[in-house]
């Protein structure tokens, strides 16, 4: 099926009651936003928006991870953790290598996996809050695709990471590790 929107979304994840967890920049139609929508791109309600939380401004990427929402804040430089029912958030997460973090994922064990764009490779925050670099450009990436935009883990666990060039429009390299 095809929705329009009244907003410009740019996240969007599942609910476990087939509603969608969609983010929004700030927009001529209201604040930067994290919203539940319907099917038919109703808003149902705002989580969190950056007159409740004021560290939000700039979330693109996000993912649902059971009651919780996963948002990756582009001028921040952070992931919050957010309560879907509650609007609480429940975590800041934040790393001196996580410049403009794009899409986050969280594979079986818990452990969090964010594309920061401009540093250039894939960080991994354990469930104990340990980070490590998962994949740096310099040694992953061929011909000039160094800037990590997108990460996820297959059902098999296989981490696949979608690079691009400095000039995004490009287009994009897929590689799995």
């Amino acid at each position: 099926s095809r929705v329009e929107t009244h907003r410009q979304y740019y996240g969007i994840g599942s609910n476990s009651d087939h509603t969608l967890v969609v983010s929004c920049k700030i927009d001529i139609e209201g604040p930067t936003s994290v919203d539940v929508i319907d099917r038919k791109g109703r808003v149902l309600r705002t989580i969190v928006d950056s007159d409740t939380m004021t560290e939000l401004y700039s979330p693109l990427y996000l993912c649902t991870v059971g009651s919780h929402v996963l948002v990756s804040d582009w001028d921040t430089h952070t992931v919050f953790k957010v309560d879907v029912t509650s609007g609480q958030l429940l975590d800041q997460m934040t790393h001196s290598d996580m410049e403009w973090p794009c899409q986050v994922c969280v594979d079986k064990a818990g452990n969090l996996y964010i594309a920061s764009l401009e540093g250039q490779c894939v960080l991994v925050r354990s469930p104990r809050g340990e980070w490590r670099r998962l994949l740096d450009a310099r040694q992953h990436s061929e011909e000039g695709y160094n800037l990590p935009l997108g990460v996820c883990i297959t059902t098999s666990g296989v981490v696949v990471v979608a690079w691009s060039m400095r000039a995004i429009t490009t287009g994009s390299l897929l590689t799995g590790y």
